[in-house]
């Protein structure tokens, strides 16, 4: 059985000969901070100061504050997914920035996503949509009715759902032309800023 190793540096040549301190293993540099130590299929991700095991079975163990934990085998990567932007011309600690912010947010499990400011949805022209809604909100009752709301609410869909590329685009273009009732623009709330500060 290998000797438990303290981690204690790992530039160049030391974070190899650390490594070979775990049989079998080698080592990995993760940036400044962390060292991966690998022995077969099982893993421990070690910072300066750690104390790695390796035990009878073949596993890694990184000793930490007196206890034991395990910390190895199928380590999961995280997936990082953006998911929404906030495009705006304000400032986020700005008083008024929630009014002047467009929301583009992914929907659904494709790459779709909708553009939307104070709750509606944009259209490539900006022109803005409260939801689809078919016959003034009537349900459809026959089978015809209910293929026609089905095709009325693709093409609703077609217009108010981008790739993530024209949705930030068609963002970009309506921030600075958004107005609260045609009189508070952009330009007077970042002049309202200059004024306060």
């Amino acid at each position: 059985m290998g000797r438990v190793v303290h981690v204690i540096q790992w530039t160049g040549d030391n974070s190899q000969a650390i490594a070979r301190h775990v049989s079998g293993a080698t080592s990995q540099l993760l940036g400044s901070t962390w060292l991966e130590i690998l022995s077969g299929t099982h893993q421990v991700r070690a910072r300066l100061g750690d104390w790695i095991w390796p035990a009878p079975d073949g596993r890694l163990y990184l000793i930490s504050d007196n206890v034991m934990r395990s910390d190895y085998e199928h380590t999961p990567v995280p997936a990082v997914r953006v998911t929404r932007y906030e495009v705006s011309c304000l400032p986020r600690d700005h008083d008024d920035a929630s009014i002047f912010t467009v929301i583009v947010e992914n929907v659904g499990n494709e790459d779709r996503w909708a553009v939307r400011h104070n709750g509606a949805n944009l259209s490539a022209d900006g022109t803005k949509s409260w939801g689809y809604n078919w016959a003034d909100g009537r349900e459809p009752v026959t089978d015809e009715e209910h293929e026609q709301a089905r095709a009325a609410h693709a093409e609703w869909i077609a217009a108010h759902r981008f790739d993530e590329q024209t949705a930030v685009a068609i963002a970009t273009v309506y921030a600075p032309t958004i107005s609260v009732a045609g009189r508070y623009s952009v330009a007077d709330a970042l002049a309202k800023e200059a004024a306060d500060a």
